[in-house]
């Protein structure tokens, strides 16, 4: 990951108190000393400071016309190539995002474009020369914050010309976005060739890139990626590769897809894919009148209609072990992004990148103490794991009332029956497994058991009619034994199924259905699997405390249906024990992460919020708790700052629902979606896998200088090189020291109660994603983009919005009157 240049190699020593730093966010009060020492080696080089850079800006003319992104990458690309170019001296000192390039040349007789360049004059380092000198903390500490967007400009300045050297060689995804300090630039290079994925798709390897300000020094970040991208064929071709892929179903495959016409030439995005053909769609086709597809071509172009031919598209992330992973970024990384040798480019900025990963310290928490039944306590080994082997529940659940429910669906594998000899033995083991981790559970009668013979899969890929019989069958059970929990046994891992299955249990029959292991039962049913011991978690134990996990999760583009909501989870723990954490969720404007306009809201969030301490204090023989701790998940570096400014105030309006009540609170944004990664210096400090060990905590030496923040892998990997969770407090009144907070978060992450092992991001931030999650499942239709006979029928582009809007207000109103707001259990 990482390039960097160090402008001093002195060990930081940031001291503050409770003030604001530069951004109007917390400052950082110290740094952690708790743990093991264990310097990390991260993926960041050094470099010298930069020389003058000067900002223009590019107008491109051409009246009566909108240019896309491609068209204007070109233009600058044969800019390069004139004589005024040349004789003003621009080669090798100019930096530009040309992205990526169209095929073909320049040809007489082409479309004239007027390229016109403005001077906005020098941009001002100073800002960030003082910034990462520690020079605004005076400034901090008198209430002034930095202008954060003059120190974003400086860095997308610098980061538009670290990417240029290979404007011509590589493919790059991702803006650089001068109202994000850190933008998402990835570049993908021909180099290894791509290769093929099948479904019509290919995978490249690439590098993410982009600077980062730190105390005294001035970082590079790169990191290997990976990215899928369409593969350059027909365009038939590539639907009919896709339908043997996922056998059968074309979903949004191709939507937001560029592709070339043989006829013109022209480069032109799929919107959708019809479900008429060429013989069946009709169109306006000017003076042929209204006419179809193919008989438009054929009297246009005196023949048939041909195919197209697709361009590139989206990316997924692959896996390398960690000494491969670095070994790439080091030797092939600074090679092909022009770091290593003489660079003339970045030579006429100033710039130069070294060679060397940066080692920064890091330290190694100790683990918590659990304990389970009678206070045992679980053995816990290096990799953050550890089993039920002599265990039972510290509270075990009681379970009088259950049901087995057997699908069948067609397989060679489906039960016969509710006879089935191996059925029945699976049930009974998984009863006595129950019982034996400290649950009770009352044995099946024959009743218990029903069967849901589900019809032949047809065209729905949501299987509407096998929905409806699942219902029947769930519903005679009810009917019979009333069951408190219903254990599903799937025939396969239809998503459809299992999708339909959580949607008719918390949506329609509002009632807990599935559950495959003890842990997750025992859990549903109210008990607690284990706890921190006495000498674990002296923070959180010392005053009353809840702590709170919240996301949200969104449509995806080309896929959902228009005006598909997002989806907004909070959670809560309701005791000491920090063992269960209810959700509640509600919907959100679509594609909106955090809600600016008060009035919009409908004070859903504020009422989110007002549920949990509700729920807190009916457990908690009408006390609220004395300190609040939310833990956001799914917010970028971006938008810190909206953070305190809206969802801080929905709290305090929360707070005012109890008034006078007042508790401390703090916000802390976790993230996973970085591109920091960190490697053991010596083999002897590292995890079996060659990972760091964990508990690892950085909080110095690639941090900010004012802010407050950390990196901890509290997990052990599984696979590849293992992410660490980013922390950075956005808001804090409870005036926390950097190792109390650390060790906080690092003991909550053992707290998971469907896992035995410590997981990668804190509790309660991973059950509200899994919460986000589980509403996917009820508006299931709706973001997979699905549309019936009805719709495809409608013609214009009103009459379609008006026939989503309607299914989209339709589907949600059933799942927001009868489970949003509800309470779910984890």
């Amino acid at each position: 990951m990482a390039a960097v240049a160090r402008l001093d190699r002195s060990d930081p020593g940031v001291g503050g108190d409770a003030s604001d730093a530069p951004s109007g966010l917390p400052l950082r009060p110290d740094f952690g000393t708790q743990g093991t020492r264990d310097p990390a080696s991260r993926e960041l080089l050094s470099r010298r400071r930069p020389g003058k850079i000067y900002r223009y800006t590019a107008a491109i003319v051409l009246p009566d016309r909108k240019l896309s992104r491609p068209v204007k990458h070109r233009v600058f690309e044969l800019a390069e190539q004139t004589v005024d170019w040349q004789q003003a001296g621009m080669p090798g000192h100019v930096a530009h995002d040309s992205a990526e390039k169209l095929d073909g040349a320049p040809s007489e007789g082409g479309t004239e474009y007027a390229l016109t360049l403005t001077s906005e004059g020098e941009v001002d380092q100073q800002i960030l020369n003082a910034y990462i000198a520690s020079d605004y903390f005076p400034e901090c500490l008198a209430g002034n914050p930095v202008d954060s967007q003059a120190l974003a400009k400086v860095l997308s300045a610098l980061n538009l010309v670290l990417t240029a050297h290979t404007s011509q060689t590589r493919i790059k995804i991702g803006r650089d976005d001068e109202s994000k300090k850190h933008p998402d630039q990835r570049l993908f290079f021909d180099a290894p060739p791509p290769q093929d994925i099948g479904g019509g798709l290919t995978v490249r390897e690439g590098f993410y890139v982009s600077v980062r300000p730190a105390h005294q020094q001035l970082m590079v970040n790169v990191n290997t990626c990976h990215a899928a991208f369409y593969k350059p064929q027909n365009f038939v071709n590539a639907m009919d590769e896709y339908r043997q892929f996922v056998n059968g179903g074309i979903g949004a495959f191709g939507t937001q897809v560029r592709v070339k016409t043989w006829h013109n030439n022209h480069i032109v995005m799929i919107q959708g894919i019809s479900r008429e053909n060429a013989r069946q769609h009709k169109l306006y086709g000017g003076q042929f009148g209204r006419v179809t597809i193919e008989q438009y071509y054929e009297r246009r172009l005196q023949g048939r209609a041909h195919r197209q031919q697709t361009c590139h598209g989206d990316a997924q992330r692959g896996l390398q072990a960690p000494k491969d992973n670095a070994n790439e970024i080091v030797h092939r990384g600074l090679d092909m992004l022009g770091f290593r040798d003489q660079n003339p480019l970045l030579e006429s900025f100033g710039i130069h990148v070294g060679t060397e990963m940066a080692v920064v310290p890091g330290r190694v928490l100790d683990k918590p103490g659990l304990t389970y039944s009678s206070d045992a306590p679980a053995a816990i080994d290096e990799r953050a794991s550890w089993n039920l082997r002599g265990l039972k529940f510290a509270v075990g659940a009681r379970l009088d009332r259950w049901a087995v429910l057997v699908i069948q669906d067609g397989g060679q594998d489906d039960f016969r029956g509710a006879k089935d000899s191996i059925l029945r033995s699976i049930v009974s083991g998984f009863r006595e497994m129950c019982n034996k981790c400290g649950m009770q559970v009352q044995p099946l009668g024959e009743q218990a058991y029903g069967v849901a013979r589900l019809p032949c899969r047809g065209y729905d890929r949501f299987r509407g009619d096998a929905i409806e019989e699942i219902e029947r069958a769930l519903r005679s059970l009810v009917e019979q034994i009333a069951p408190e929990l219903v254990l599903v046994m799937l025939s396969s891992d239809d998503t459809a199924i299992y999708n339909g299955l959580k949607w008719l249990c918390d949506v329609k029959l509002d009632n807990q259905y599935f559950a495959n292991v003890a842990l997750k039962v025992n859990m549903k049913l109210g008990g607690i699997n284990h706890t921190l011991d006495a000498n674990s978690g002296a923070w959180l134990k010392n005053a009353s405390t809840m702590i709170m996990g919240m996301d949200v999760t969104h449509p995806a583009t080309g896929l959902s249906a228009d005006g598909t909501p997002s989806i907004v989870a909070v959670v809560a723990s309701i005791d000491e024990h920090f063992a269960q954490y209810p959700a509640i969720l509600a919907l959100r404007r679509s594609k909106v992460e955090i809600e600016r306009d008060q009035g919009s809201g409908d004070n859903i969030l504020m009422d989110m919020f007002i549920s949990r301490f509700e729920l807190y204090k009916a457990r908690n023989k009408g006390e609220l708790p004395k300190r609040v701790i939310l833990f956001r998940d799914g917010v970028s570096e971006s938008q810190y700052v909206q953070v305190r400014q809206y969802e801080l105030r929905e709290m305090k309006r929360a707070f005012e629902h109890f008034a006078p009540y007042q508790p401390k609170l703090s916000i802390v944004v976790c993230s996973k979606r970085h591109h920091t990664r960190f490697y053991p210096t010596k083999e002897e400090d590292a995890a079996r896998d060659g990972n760091a060990l964990p508990g690892t905590v950085v909080d110095r030496g690639i941090t900010p200088a004012y802010e407050f923040d950390f990196f901890l892998q509290a997990h052990g990997g599984i696979k590849g090189t293992t992410r660490s969770t980013h922390y950075f407090v956005v808001h804090d009144e409870n005036g926390f020291n950097a190792d109390d907070l650390e060790r906080v978060t690092n003991d909550l992450s053992y707290m998971f109660a469907r896992a035995t092992k410590a997981v990668s991001l804190i509790s309660p931030a991973y059950w509200a994603d899994i919460a986000c999650e589980r509403g996917r499942c009820y508006l299931h239709k709706l973001l997979m983009g699905g549309k019936d006979d009805g719709e495809a029928k409608e013609k214009g582009k009103k009459g379609k919005k008006r026939a989503e809007d309607s299914r989209v207000r339709e589907s949600c109103g059933d799942v927001e009157d009868r489970c949003f707001r509800a309470e779910l259990a984890g």
